[in-house]
């Protein structure tokens, strides 16, 4: 009798983990909670003391990161004898809304297709053209813009995919492109020297009235605070125009988010470097905003 067989009757119970059939406990940590997904998302409240602790047996020993995990479960739940929480997605949502974040991103859209946002039916621009006319200069269209912007494209995915199958932290899987696994890396290093929670690429930002956009990468902090990233694949690393896009960032997520930003930073893969940006004045920001409301 095969695994579908035993599934069908019952024998071994099921569940869904990154849209594939799971047949075993998968534990994971976020926000404070030793989670294990089965049938259902349970999980476990952590001190401070304990979540340093598991973290920092996953680092020493990231290849035994479930068994690592299992045992910690299992004589939390057994020796310390930690009362369980039975739906522990509903905690970890529960935790996330009490930040002051503002419900109206949820339904702000991207269209990956069109390369376009909406909000309750209403196009969202950018802010690259906007930014564009402030500073009177133009982006090409060339086929060397188009193919480098295709493997800039490739490389954010693989990012994002990372994370989203790492449950928003770091692993030992492995990276297919150079300028990915010189991000993931970076980011590494930079998270080591915080008191890091977890990281989330493609933030949707927006103003609800004309503009909107993602940030590609966040790293939130136990603090309640955040730190921004941007990717930059091309050869050209203009520090005017990225101090502009991310300041729009900075003011936006703090406003969408209620969490506060600390630093900003642009990756850049060409350079196999990370430069730190200075946030620019509201005003600028509000003048850049403004070119989207106008069109002009």
């Amino acid at each position: 009798m095969d695994k579908k067989d035993l599934l069908n009757k019952g024998v071994l119970q099921k569940t869904i983990i990154n849209s594939e059939t799971a047949i075993k406990p998968y534990y994971y940590v976020r926000n404070k909670l030793l989670h294990v997904r089965y049938t259902v998302d349970r999980a476990i409240r952590l001190s401070d003391t304990e979540e340093s602790r598991i973290k920092q047996e996953i680092t020493e020993f990231p290849y035994k990161k479930q068994e690592i995990l299992e045992t910690n479960w299992n004589f939390l739940e057994k020796n310390v004898r930690k009362s369980i929480i039975l739906d522990g997605i509903a905690e970890l949502s529960k935790r996330i809304k009490e930040t002051k974040m503002d419900n109206r991103i949820k339904a702000v859209t991207f269209d990956e297709e069109k390369h376009k946002y909406f909000y309750q039916g209403v196009e969202l621009r950018g802010v690259t053209s906007a930014i564009g006319k402030l500073l009177n200069k133009s982006f090409p269209d060339t086929d060397i813009v188009k193919l480098a912007t295709m493997y800039g494209s490739d490389v954010h995915k693989e990012v994002e995919n990372y994370f989203n199958d790492n449950d928003f932290t770091f692993s030992d899987k492995k990276l297919s492109t150079e300028g990915a696994t010189w991000i993931v890396k970076e980011l590494k290093d930079f998270s080591e020297t915080l008191d890091y929670d977890h990281i989330e690429c493609e933030v949707m930002v927006s103003d609800f009235f004309s503009t909107a956009s993602k940030i590609d990468i966040v790293v939130y902090t136990k603090e309640n605070t955040a730190y921004l990233f941007d990717i930059k694949t091309t050869s050209v690393f203009d520090r005017q125009y990225c101090s502009y896009q991310l300041s729009v960032y900075k003011e936006l997520f703090e406003k969408n988010y209620g969490i506060k930003v600390e630093g900003l930073y642009v990756l850049s893969t060409k350079k196999k470097r990370r430069f730190h940006i200075l946030p620019q004045d509201s005003s600028l920001v509000e003048k850049i905003l403004e070119k989207n409301k106008n069109n002009a």
